[in-house]
């Protein structure tokens, strides 16, 4: 809304030699959240990140007008997931986050000389404990499970990182070209798997040394074996973090710290328990062993 869903369509718009890539990578529902008037009413959700969401939606559609589908593979997916930081309770909102008032203070603090960072640095994480403190009080008199205690107090620079469901879990949508619409594949794939399908649908040949694997014959309705996929959290640039690596398959999720094997260990049954409500890492440890044998067999390849 900013004036880069009007330059995209005029880019689209432009008579360009064919075939062509065009890549989009917006930034709408990152933290923080400023929704415009348009979509800032309850009829498009009850929080800013689904009402930010309708407004995204609404750009796609204008944005998928301009190609011919018939030519054009369109992928939409996400790099990452996100804690959604609102949750509605008897129809009130519970801790919303003022985005435009993060954004106000954001420029600010970009204005201030560079001799203030260390100043500024300790001043933002004073703050930033603070409203942890406030939202913990607010969240402690209210009945919630651990899934929605996790939403609501994820911060942006939180140091203890985790790969739960929300972060991770993302769409992933492939249409116009060479695609059967209706079709919905309930396997589990991986991110490194968009690029080679990608190649696959639209007939580039593939003799690249890659990770991923083609998803073309899942479109095609024919069987490939799930493959577990491995996680891993970002650091923190800022300050220091403590990172977590991990696998999933469809039926469990493993993570543990990043360096130390039997530290912060969590084990969850994705079947049972879609939400992670309840950590089994006492109650599994076959599980457990297996799944750090499968990421033994992944990071033993790399420098993690």
């Amino acid at each position: 809304d900013d004036g880069l869903g009007e330059k995209i369509i005029e880019q689209l718009q432009k008579k360009e030699e064919n075939p062509r890539f065009f890549f989009i990578h917006p930034h709408d529902l990152h933290q923080p959240i400023v929704v415009s008037k348009q979509f800032d009413n309850e009829k498009f959700g009850t929080g800013n990140y689904e009402r930010q969401t309708a407004s995204l939606d609404s750009w796609l559609g204008k944005i998928i007008e301009q190609v011919d589908l018939k030519n054009t593979l369109i992928v939409i997916t996400g790099d990452h997931g996100s804690f959604v930081k609102s949750l509605s309770i008897n129809g009130e909102s519970v801790i919303e986050a003022d985005g435009l008032n993060q954004l106000r203070i954001s420029k600010i603090s970009n204005n201030l000389p560079e001799f203030l960072n260390p100043i500024k640095k300790k001043l933002f994480f004073t703050l930033e404990n603070r409203k942890q403190k406030k939202k913990e009080q607010i969240i402690s008199k209210l009945k919630l499970t651990p899934n929605e205690k996790r939403n609501l107090l994820a911060g942006r620079f939180t140091i203890d990182h985790s790969l739960f469901e929300d972060q991770i879990r993302i769409p992933l949508i492939f249409t116009g070209y060479n695609i059967k619409s209706g079709l919905e594949i309930h396997q589990q794939v991986r991110n490194i798997d968009i690029f080679p399908t990608i190649l696959d649908i639209v007939g580039i040949s593939n003799n690249l040394d890659i990770d991923g694997t083609s998803l073309k014959k899942l479109i095609d309705e024919e069987n490939i074996v799930e493959s577990p996929a491995f996680l891993e959290t970002n650091p923190l640039i800022i300050r220091k973090s403590n990172d977590v690596i991990g696998i999933r398959t469809s039926k469990f999720k493993y993570f543990r710290d990043k360096k130390i094997p039997d530290k912060n260990v969590n084990l969850y049954n994705l079947e049972d328990d879609p939400h992670e409500n309840n950590n089994l890492k006492d109650e599994r440890r076959d599980v457990i062993l297996d799944m750090e044998k499968l990421l033994q067999n992944i990071i033993g390849e790399y420098e993690i």
